[in-house]
Order: C-alpha cells, then sequence, then structure tokens
C-alpha cells in the first residue's frame, strides 16, 4: 500500500498532472452550476480535448469535473432555488430557506466543505475497498433495487409531517408523471395520447427546475414591490468557514451520509441523486425534530452534499473493477478510457498498475481543490444577488428556461418547465408538500422497472420477500412508513406516565 502511494503522489506533484487536475476542478465547478448542462454533459463535451492528453491525465480531468460538477450544482440551488444538478435538488430544500433569511455563506460552506469531504473518503474507499464494494454491488438484483426504491420513498411520512394525506397524493402525482412515454421494458406507449415529444417520456430536470425555480418566479412575482434603490438584503455573501466546527456536531450524520453515498455509487446505474435522497431521508428519519427540515438547517444542507460526492467515488468502483458504469457520467468516463485503448476490469489493476493510482490519487486531490475552485464560484455567482430583487427575478426566469431548454435542447422541455412552475406554486399554496414528488419522479423508474423485471425473472413476488439483503429493505420500508406514527405513540405514552408520576 505504502508503494501505491508513493505513486499516487508522484503522479500528482508533477506540475503538469496538477495543472489539469486545477483545470478540471475549476471546469467541474463553473459545469455544475449551469442549470440544465450536467456533468455528463460537461464530461462529455471535455471528451475530445482529452484524447490529446496521456490516459492517465485525460481520466484524471474527467474525474475531476465530475466531482468538482457535483459539488457545484450546489451554489445556483441555494441562492436561486434551481437545481445545477439533479443530486442537488435536495440541497436546495433547506439552502434556499438559509438565503432568504440572509445565511446564504453559511450554506455555500456547508456545502462546498461537505461535498470536499465527501468525496476525499469516496476517494480513500476507491483506494482501499474498490475489489470489495465491487463484488457487493455485484449481489444486488432486482428484488434489491425495487426494495432499495420503495424504502426511499418510504419516508413520505416524516418528510410530509403537516399533512401525511397531502403527502402521499403528492407522491401519488409522482410517480404518475414517471409512467408517462415508453415502457422500458416492453417498449408499449402509455398516456402519450398521440403526443410525440411525450413518447420517451418526461425528463425530471426540467419536472425540478419547474416545481422549485419557475414557481419561486411567480411567488416573486405576486409579491415583489418594485422600489427605485432596490438592493437585496443578503448582497454581501461570503463563505463561512467558521462553519467547519459545525462538522463536529454532526459526526453521526456525515458517517452515515458519506457511507450512504459510497455504497449507492457503487450500484451499477443509481449515482448521486439516488444517494442524496437517501441520505436526506435518513437525515429526517434520525431528526429529533424532523419539521425542521426544509426550513432551512445545516443538516438539510450537509446530509445530501456529503453524500452525492461520496457517490461520485462510489460510482468509479464498478466503473473501474468491472466495466460497469455507476452512473451516466462515469458512463462517458469509461468512453474516454476506451479511446484511450484502456480495458476497465481486473486486469485494469495488473497491466495499468502505476496508471489506476495515478488516477486515485488525481482523483483524491480534485476534492480537496474543490473547496478553492467552489470560493471562487460562490463570489463570482453571488455577485449577482447585488441586483434589485426585481430585475434578480428575471434572472430566475432566464436561468429556467436555460436550464429546462439545455437538457435535451428540445423546446418541448421548456413548455413542461412552465407546466410545472405553475402545478409547483399551486401546490405550495395550498400546503402540498415537493419533496415527496420529487422522491416519486427520481426513484419511481427504479422501482417500476426493478418490480417489472423482477417479476419476469423470479416468476412470483415472493423472492422479493425471501432474498436476504431484499426482504431486509422491504421490511425496514414498512417500518420507516410507520415510523412517525410508532413515535408519537412512544412519546404520549412517556408523557401519559410522566403525568401518571
Amino acid at each position: 500500500m505504502f508503494d501505491n502511494l508513493l505513486i499516487a503522489a508522484s503522479f500528482v506533484v508533477d506540475p503538469y498532472n496538477f495543472f489539469i487536475i486545477c483545470v478540471g476542478v475549476v471546469l467541474g465547478v463553473i459545469i455544475g452550476a449551469l442549470p440544465g448542462l450536467g456533468t455528463a454533459a460537461g464530461v462529455a463535451i471535455m471528451l475530445p480535448i482529452t484524447l490529446f492528453l496521456e490516459p492517465a491525465q485525460a481520466i484524471v480531468m474527467l474525474g475531476a469535473i465530475y466531482a468538482a460538477g457535483t459539488a457545484g450544482g450546489s451554489i445556483t440551488s441555494i441562492l436561486f432555488r434551481i437545481p445545477g444538478e439533479a443530486q442537488s435538488a435536495m440541497t436546495m430544500l433547506d439552502g434556499f430557506p438559509m438565503t432568504k433569511r440572509g445565511d446564504a455563506g453559511r450554506a455555500l460552506g456547508l456545502a462546498m466543505t461537505a461535498s470536499a469531504i465527501g468525496g476525499v473518503f469516496s476517494a480513500i474507499a476507491l483506494m482501499l475497498l474498490a475489489p470489495i464494494l465491487a463484488k457487493w454491488a455485484l449481489r444486488f438484483g432486482q428484488a434489491e433495487y425495487f426494495a432499495l426504491a420503495l424504502f426511499g420513498m418510504s419516508t413520505v411520512t416524516s418528510l410530509a409531517a403537516k399533512s401525511v394525506v397531502k403527502g402521499i397524493i403528492s407522491t401519488m402525482i409522482g410517480l404518475f408523471l414517471v409512467t408517462i412515454g415508453l415502457s422500458d421494458v416492453f417498449g408499449v406507449e402509455r398516456f402519450t395520447f398521440g403526443n410525440e415529444h411525450l413518447r420517451y417520456g418526461i425528463s425530471y430536470v426540467p419536472v425540478i427546475v419547474g416545481l422549485f425555480g419557475m414557481s419561486e418566479f411567480l411567488r416573486n412575482a405576486g409579491t415583489i414591490v418594485v422600489r427605485k434603490h432596490e438592493i437585496a438584503k443578503d448582497s454581501a455573501v461570503k463563505t463561512q468557514f467558521g462553519v467547519i466546527r459545525v462538522f463536529l456536531r454532526m459526526k453521526v450524520l456525515a458517517i452515515r451520509s458519506v457511507l450512504i453515498g459510497v455504497f449507492i455509487g457503487c450500484l451499477p446505474g443509481t449515482g448521486g441523486t439516488t444517494a442524496s435522497v437517501i441520505a436526506y431521508n435518513e437525515a429526517v428519519r434520525w431528526s429529533k425534530d424532523p419539521t425542521k427540515f426544509g426550513t432551512g438547517i445545516d443538516e438539510g444542507v450537509a446530509a445530501p452534499e456529503f453524500a452525492n460526492n461520496a457517490a461520485c467515488g462510489g460510482a468509479l468502483v464498478p466503473t473501474l473493477t468491472l466495466g460497469i458504469p455507476g452512473s451516466s457520467t462515469t458512463a462517458v468516463i469509461l468512453a474516454a478510457m476506451m479511446s484511450h485503448g484502456l480495458t476497465p476490469g481486473p486486469n485494469l489493476f495488473i497491466y495499468n498498475h502505476d496508471l489506476v493510482w495515478g488516477v486515485f490519487g488525481g482523483y483524491l486531490v480534485a476534492n480537496i481543490l474543490m473547496i478553492g475552485a467552489g470560493i471562487w464560484g460562490i463570489w463570482m455567482f453571488s455577485k449577482v444577488l447585488n441586483v434589485p430583487r426585481s430585475v434578480l427575478n428575471w434572472i430566475i426566469f432566464i436561468l429556467c428556461v436555460v436550464g429546462a431548454y439545455g437538457i435535451n435542447n428540445n423546446l418541448q422541455d421548456v413548455w413542461i418547465m412552465f407546466g410545472f412552475g405553475l402545478i409547483g406554486y399551486f401546490l405550495d399554496k395550498y400546503g402540498y408538500p415537493l419533496v415527496p414528488l420529487v422522491l416519486a419522479i427520481i426513484l419511481g423508474p427504479i422501482a417500476e422497472a426493478a418490480l417489472i423485471k423482477g417479476m419476469m425473472v423470479y416468476g412470483s413476488f415472493w423472492p422479493f420477500i425471501t432474498r436476504p439483503i431484499g426482504g431486509t429493505l422491504l421490511f425496514l420500508a414498512v417500518l420507516s412508513m410507520f415510523f412517525p406514527l410508532i413515535r408519537n405513540l412512544f412519546e404520549k405514552m412517556k408523557k401519559t406516565a410522566g403525568e401518571q408520576i
């Protein structure tokens, strides 16, 4: 191991290699902060350029873009309520309320530091546990994927503390939306009504941008009073590194979120979005006061950021050890490796040993450098908050339109974003929580595909229950649904016992 670490260090200290890592980190922050672009598209755009680099340099640069882009998505999520990346949607839930009360610097500092910590630990896990974690990931069949998705959605009862019924209705709306388009398994059209644009379903990024970003524009449009010299109250945004001490009291949350991120990242096809959702849900589940989530608390910003960057390193595990991409971005990185004549798999660690450890070292340094690049990105984007609120609202509108169009370069996505902006505005106005709807949109396709494929493979639902990992997750999902009820019963019993004494 010491020799391997020396190989990694010798790669990183080379000035040209270090410069490439820095370039990748800066580009990643910019790509992540631009709504609608995404790390997968950003890595794909940079792919032709990396053909002029050495194989190790190319992979490290793309890995740095991946890690920094995942963290950069939190900038616009926190400042403007527009997720730069899909996995930043959960960060937005508590990050934007902090911005509204003038704590944008604190939220951004928390997000960037948590992202760096998650990324560093995932890089260490990548170095130490890659073969072991890859073997565990291979044990996940359709039953386990279904149970995992159901487990993620089961927290609707905790997230919808004000009205569980409204939370369930919001979840049902989300589950209906993911059934629109061609079935992934059977190829049958569902709820398209002859519309060609709906054949391939509704992309969840325009939906999320509409539900949160456009609805924020509509809400502000109805309340903003234009004044001659109106200046944003929170215009002076600075990263508050005093928040680092906050992580000392979030040790358990940090460990739990990082472990969730690494493990979920190792599962092919899941990625940082699922990891951030489950990490946020677990933070809510284990909180002493779940009702505070969504109002702007430190844990609500840190938990998803720990997890989504940890998932980046986790996603590289099956990519390098098995040749199976853990996410859409690692699929592009896999293509870059093949274009350089590299074959991912066990032989990569045997015949390209120095290259692998050079990549590991570069990825670790990229996550450390991410904090510095994040400060620069925060400073640049926060300058927008110096403009009057009435003008800022139109900036939000433009970002929403550009973000929705940029996903597939399709005007239909812009109309979808407008539609869900109205839906999000009225749902929020009448007390229907938006988070369960987002959970259903993200996890619904995973659950549906796993259930159908599992029924075809197993022949019945019984193996979903009897398989050890899948059955355990299903049991936990059911327990999770009734967890708030059980907790309330215990609190009432404790209160009654106290009164009797």
